[in-house]
């Protein structure tokens, strides 16, 4: 439980930039704001139902004793969830942060081994410095986007 509490948070700090402005670039009122934390949390979090998924169980025990995870803790599935979201909605704020939200998640197991970070290739783990060089580029591109939002808004 622990485990997806950190990769709620990573997801929510990393995407912080984006989700407390509203798309004017303004900040957003308290509830909105929770509201937007809660969501990229919940993302980033229940990404682990899937080892219960592919278990067909309940059992806490069988989840985490998975020798590899299963595709969705993958880059490309972040990537394809994230496309089908923009494809649905057309919403880019919601489609960076889907994408986010799974792909920090993503990494953070990645550096542990057991994952198919970029499935349907065999590379199922990286090295720490790459974790942290990864959640750093993703903290930048939200920083960046956040900037180009508000920018975009002041030209209309």
């Amino acid at each position: 439980m622990y485990d997806n509490w950190v990769h709620g948070m990573i997801a929510v700090l990393i995407a912080l930039p984006i989700i407390s402005t509203n798309k004017f670039g303004e900040p957003l009122r308290f509830a909105k704001l929770l509201q937007n934390t809660i969501i990229v949390f919940l993302i980033a979090s229940l990404l682990d139902l899937d080892h219960f998924i592919v278990n067909f169980s309940f059992s806490l025990t069988q989840a985490i004793s998975l020798t590899m995870r299963p595709a969705t803790h993958s880059i490309t599935f972040a990537i394809a969830a994230a496309i089908i979201y923009f494809i649905i909605t057309k919403n880019k704020k919601w489609t960076w942060l889907v994408f986010v939200a799974i792909a920090s998640h993503v990494v953070r197991d990645a550096y542990g081994g057991g994952t198919p970070i970029f499935y349907p290739a065999k590379i199922s783990m990286i090295p720490y410095w790459s974790y942290l060089v990864s959640e750093y580029l993703l903290i930048i591109s939200s920083f960046l986007i956040a900037k180009t939002i508000k920018n975009e808004t002041r030209r209309r």
